[in-house]
């Protein structure tokens, strides 16, 4: 997995929609949008499954800027980077667990943004990128969110 540029242009835009697309059909617990959507509630899959309404973007300066925008509409947000200039990577397997180990979000191809809209709580948020695992505990409260960045220091592929 190369590192995104965070000047990608308008191509690193088309493969996020692409990806969105992707996982949105994929079968799972969570909703997908693009940076462009406007926020979602929650849905789920089956009468007292967790669900977890998401947003995935962040290629290319506008699609940063779309995601920043409505950053204050989103409990928890992460952001992944490696290397010492901080390049933005997409392509991270990202888990994110209540308390109790039951799953709310899980993606194949996560960031470089990744915002979640999940109730007040206590969850684990676990993220891969090239074989590497990452773990943070995190406590998303009801009045102000949460920002988590995941940064690797793996050397150049």
């Amino acid at each position: 997995m190369q590192p995104i540029s965070p000047f990608r242009g308008a191509f690193g835009g088309a493969c996020c929609a692409l990806a969105l697309a992707a996982a949105a059909a994929l079968p799972g617990r969570a909703h997908a949008q693009s940076p462009a959507a406007a926020p979602a509630p929650p849905t789920a899959s089956a009468p007292g499954a967790q669900a977890a309404a998401y947003l995935n973007g962040g290629i290319g300066l506008d699609e940063q800027q779309s995601m920043k925008q409505v950053a204050h509409e989103w409990p928890l947000r992460l952001t992944f980077s490696e290397h010492r200039d901080n390049l933005f990577v997409a392509g991270v397997h990202l888990l994110v667990t209540d308390r109790q180990g039951r799953p709310w979000l899980q993606l194949a191809d996560a960031g470089p943004m990744t915002y979640l809209r999940l109730p007040p709580g206590a969850y684990r948020v676990s993220a891969r990128h090239r074989g590497v695992t990452q773990t943070r505990e995190v406590t998303v409260g009801a009045a102000r969110g949460v920002d988590l960045a995941f940064h690797w220091q793996l050397p150049q592929p």
